[in-house]
């Protein structure tokens, strides 16, 4: 309705006031003796994260996804990232606040994995809007893992650990945003899940329908095969975690 350039305004300004937010709001939470002899000094492009700003390949990949395979107008693209963002909001705030109450930090990671686990299995899956809409409900609730991930790191690592190790998971999860795209894209490719056509997809009128035409039989059984591959990594992850929990009790019990 106003354009490309209005959004990116309202976006640079809502980034900015973010950073003043955190320059006024955000206390240190490093001990004035443990900070560093270089606190303060400007940050060197050494230090910067060359991976952090690449969007990672489920998100980059699935907006695509839903405009060119499952024929949303860019209109209701919108309308999804709005909801599933709101959701999100409501799932690392409230909701998350009333599980690490009552449950274990380890098994809200658990939980936030298998609700991804079954997000992208129905994204991969499914053939119809409403199912990405379904889906979209699970994938607020997986954002929890980040959150509940912080937050073990925060209460086991040593005050002046803290900028490292958060440091550290930041840098692996750039790393993983950068490359997710490229391997989604391809998959994609790989079993010939054609992003090439958009026509008819914004045209006036009723919701267009899924676009499933120009899939191979291998493709039209399972619409979304980057998303089911993306849902056995998670799988995999969660594995590797309970695993690891497990160990570690077993490694106190002894």
């Amino acid at each position: 309705m106003y354009g490309d350039t209005l959004v990116v305004i309202l976006a640079t300004a809502i980034a900015l006031l973010d950073i003043c937010f955190i320059l006024v709001a955000v206390p240190e939470s490093l001990p004035e003796k443990m900070r560093p002899a270089s606190w303060g000094a400007p940050i060197s492009w050494k230090q910067a994260d060359p991976f952090a700003c690449l969007q990672a390949g489920q998100y980059s990949s699935f907006f695509l996804y839903l405009r060119q395979v499952m024929r949303f107008r860019s209109e209701t693209v919108a309308a999804f990232i709005a909801v599933v963002g709101i959701l999100a909001i409501v799932a690392q705030t409230v909701v998350l606040g009333i599980m690490m109450r009552s449950i274990v930090n380890k098994n809200i990671i658990l939980l936030g994995l298998g609700f991804q686990i079954l997000q992208l299995a129905w994204y991969g899956f499914g053939s119809q809007p409403w199912m990405m809409w379904a889906a979209g409900a699970l994938a607020a609730m997986s954002s929890i893992t980040f959150s509940a991930i912080s937050a073990i790191v925060s209460r086991n690592t040593d005050p002046d650990q803290q900028g490292v190790v958060h440091g550290m998971i930041t840098g692996i999860r750039g790393l993983c945003n950068g490359l997710g795209p490229a391997f989604y894209g391809f998959i994609f490719c790989l079993l010939h899940v054609e992003l090439t056509d958009l026509d008819a997809v914004d045209s006036p009128g009723k919701e267009p329908k899924p676009n499933m035409a120009n899939h191979t039989d291998e493709s039209s059984i399972i619409p979304g095969p980057p998303f089911l591959f993306g849902a056995c990594s998670v799988l995999l992850s969660l594995l590797v975690a309970w695993g690891s929990d497990r160990e570690a009790t077993r490694n106190t019990a002894t």
